[in-house]
């Protein structure tokens, strides 16, 4: 049977979750309070790596950089970089799983605007994809601390 400590972690790491994926779907934010709290659960329940922690920094740096681009959300980045710390040595899985899962939902997005182009050339083409979707599927299918045990 699970700790009860690590059940409530897993509840609230869901409830976090979902409300970003939510938020990101329907205004192309994520909150930075959930981020705040996943990172708190991060800290708490992942074991200190030196490792994890490089891994993070770079990932943040690299997407607040992608950022000014205009490439990501800044929300994305920092989610991001929570993720892969909370992944511990599983960051290489968490990355290609959201890897993969952003490029179907960009495709799908495409579909998207394309059909809506066809049917309704007057409704307006969406020009984001909310990528937080994706990264909570990469951090759900390779997160020790998300994955009931």
């Amino acid at each position: 049977m699970a700790d009860t400590g690590i059940v409530v972690a897993q509840g609230l790491a869901a409830l976090m979750f979902s409300w970003l994926v939510v938020t990101d779907v329907t205004e192309r934010r994520i909150p930075n309070v959930t981020i705040v709290v996943l990172l708190i659960l991060s800290v708490l329940l992942v074991p200190f790596s030196l490792m994890n922690v490089l891994v993070s920094i770079a990932c943040l740096i690299l997407g607040l950089a992608a950022y000014a681009k205009g490439w990501l959300g800044a929300g994305d980045s920092k989610l991001l970089a929570v993720c892969l710390y909370a992944a511990q040595d599983h960051w290489p899985e968490c990355l290609l799983v959201t890897a993969l899962s952003g490029g179907v939902l960009s495709l799908a997005y495409l579909a998207r605007n394309r059909l809506l182009l066809a049917w309704k050339p007057a409704y307006p083409a969406v020009r984001t994809v909310p990528y937080g979707v994706a990264i909570t599927l990469g951090a759900l299918m390779s997160t020790p601390l998300i994955l009931f045990p």
